[in-house]
């Protein structure tokens, strides 16, 4: 059971999946497409809620119908994408993002692709590899929505009185929003990505859906309403930046889009009729395709080519969203819509798809270097981050055991340009019989003071990964190792100068002999991928078409960091500390064995280590010390 077309929605969906795609085509075109995703969940909120409350109020109601019936909705068309998507990464990706795509592919299968988003992927970050998958975090936040609503409103007819419905629903409303508002200054991708900070949205709709709120009887008001509500839509795409969003800040457009569905009850109003143009409802019917498509055309021609969209990439991308979204609309979506299955079937078909679906991401998630996909011959080492855990749990085991009161002679601190510098520190700790601490993490320089800036915010790890340097810091006897991709302490700890650098230290480190690890010459394009691309199975398909292919390889080289470093350098010097410059990385990134250096364009990997291990045993001398 439906409720009656209302075609001014189509419309709405269309205005909401173009912002979207115009503004992953380009953000600079529309800064503020990104709320296209909000608008599709008003709709959606409005549509399915519609459904149930008529569906409770005939005592039709049924939670495997409603599940059949969104089953059939949603997973043909995402099946088909996902498998294809699959296929294409096979055989192009690079092994770092091709481990990736399968890592998310996992998450997407089981409705849970958001989650693993807001674990790992800025929405709005610049990067020029993103995820195929990113996009389909809405269809997580939606599908774990609708996991819930439909028991919470069967529940508020059984024990609710009528009257007191419209408050529950409106203080499960207001709590998701103060949830995102709050998230915001804590963790904001978990308040981009995550049902409980999104839920407010879909819940607007529905709230519209149970028709407790007054009705616009006059044309004119509706008119004025249609008109008003898509200025504001409009205006939010034109002018909205992705600065603190969703929180507060989504609650214009999301009105906007309610106020717009509403006013649309009773007449439909001249903006209602201006979305109602057949082009326009062209757009609106096959949006859900659409929306499906656009993305992994646009991650995948990023990734392979390595650059922002070009004028033609966009225009040949844009073609083929529109045209792919035609046929999967008619040869996809509609056919097995109409299919008649039970439910039950329905029901297992879905269990099924995302049974094997995770089976077989499991599988093929560990064939990135198999020469299946490219006949690029490197060692594994070459491609392999390096693993502190491992290292201390075979060749350095003894050197990374504390002594028996829990001391070591040796800490080494920093971000993920602190862990590839591990080997170097273990071998030359070796050296000397000493043992070592390892305290790195990720995008989180362990050894300054935790940070609470509302923008640059020290997640829950990494705060546990500070306090433990403090604690291990009074138990290291001899000597301090730091390191930190040298741009951040500009870019998130704001310092400018030598002076500023003692004021986010951990002021424990003033009591120890400390060297700082500077920053390793950065790599205009990794290594790694462009040896996979350049060999690669989708390489080969192409080649006929492409004589003129170059490996990018040749055109690798050094991009200077020494500005960058000197703020380093000049900071350590205040602090009375010494340093190392890795001068041997400098014009190099392959051995005199032909092994790269590096594992990307930051990090190295054991090569780069044991390249630099001469070098450093000769400058630094455990009785140097300043």
């Amino acid at each position: 059971m439906h409720p009656a077309y209302r075609p001014e929605i189509d419309g709405l969906r269309a205005l909401a999946v173009v912002s979207v795609l115009i503004f992953h085509l380009n953000a600079t075109w529309l800064p503020g497409g990104f709320i296209g995703v909000d608008i599709f969940f008003v709709i959606s909120g409005f549509l399915i809620t519609s459904i149930i409350n008529k569906e409770l109020i005939k005592k039709e109601f049924s939670f495997s119908a409603f599940y059949a019936r969104r089953a059939k909705r949603i997973f043909p068309v995402l099946l088909v994408i996902l498998t294809l998507c699959s296929l294409f990464a096979y055989i192009s990706l690079p092994p770092d993002d091709y481990k990736s795509f399968f890592k998310a592919l996992r998450y997407v299968f089981l409705q849970f692709g958001n989650v693993h988003f807001a674990q790992e992927v800025d929405y709005f970050a610049q990067g020029l590899s993103p995820s195929p998958l990113l996009h389909t975090w809405s269809l997580g936040v939606e599908e774990q929505f609708y996991l819930l609503w439909p028991l919470l409103i069967v529940l508020s007819y059984k024990w609710v009185p009528s009257g007191l419905r419209p408050a529950l629903f409106l203080f499960a409303l207001v709590s998701s929003l103060v949830a995102s508002q709050v998230l915001l200054s804590v963790d904001s991708k978990q308040a981009y990505y995550m049902v409980y900070s999104r839920g407010w949205e879909l819940l607007m709709g529905g709230i519209l859906a149970f028709g407790k709120l007054p009705e616009f009887t006059r044309k004119k008001t509706a008119d004025i309403a249609s008109l008003a509500s898509l200025l504001i839509i409009i205006g939010c795409c034109l002018t909205y930046t992705e600065r603190d969003f969703p929180g507060l800040k989504a609650l214009l457009p999301v009105a906007a889009a309610a106020l717009f569905i509403h006013s649309a009850n009773q007449h439909k109003g001249i903006g209602h009729r201006l979305l109602c143009a057949k082009p326009i409802l062209a757009i609106g019917l096959c949006s859900y395709s659409l929306y499906l498509w656009h993305w992994p055309l646009i991650a995948f021609t990023k990734t392979l080519t390595g650059k922002p969209l070009s004028t033609s990439a966009i225009i040949v991308i844009t073609l083929a969203c529109f045209s792919l979204a035609a046929l999967s609309y008619k040869f996809i979506e509609q056919p097995f819509l109409k299919i008649k299955a039970s439910k039950r079937s329905v029901i297992i078909a879905s269990l099924c798809f995302i049974i094997s679906g995770v089976v077989l991401t499991n599988l093929l998630k560990h064939l990135g270097h198999h020469s299946s996909r490219s006949s690029a011959s490197y060692d594994l080492d070459e491609s392999m981050a390096i693993n502190t855990k491992k290292l201390c749990k075979e060749d350095f085991k003894v050197n990374c055991t504390p002594y028996e009161d829990g001391s070591y002679d040796v800490l080494l601190a920093g971000d993920s340009h602190g862990a590839h510098y591990a080997p170097l520190i273990l071998d030359w700790a070796k050296a000397y019989n000493y043992r070592v601490k390892i305290i790195t993490q990720g995008g989180c320089p362990t050894w300054l003071r935790i940070n609470s800036n509302t923008d640059e915010a020290d997640t829950e790890v990494c705060i546990k990964k500070k306090q433990a340097f403090t604690e291990i810091l009074g138990k290291t006897k001899q000597h301090v190792f730091l390191a930190i991709k040298a741009d951040q302490l500009s870019k998130k700890y704001g310092v400018t100068n030598s002076d500023e650098l003692g004021d986010i230290i951990n002021p424990r480190l003033k009591a120890h002999k400390v060297t700082v690890l500077l920053q390793v010459p950065l790599l205009n394009q990794n290594p790694i991928d462009c040896l996979f691309k350049h060999h690669s199975r989708f390489s080969a398909l192409i080649s006929p078409f492409y004589k003129d292919q170059k490996n990018c390889i040749d055109e690798i080289k050094n991009i200077n960091v020494n500005t960058d470093n000197e703020r380093l350098k000049r900071s350590a010097d205040a602090a009375m500390w010494r340093t190392y410059a890795p001068a041997p990385l400098e014009n190099n990134f392959i051995n005199p064995d032909g092994k790269f250096l590096y594992k990307d364009t930051s990090h190295l990997n054991i090569y780069g280590n044991r390249f630099l291990l001469a070098h450093f045993m000769a400058l630094i001398k455990p009785e140097v010390s300043r």
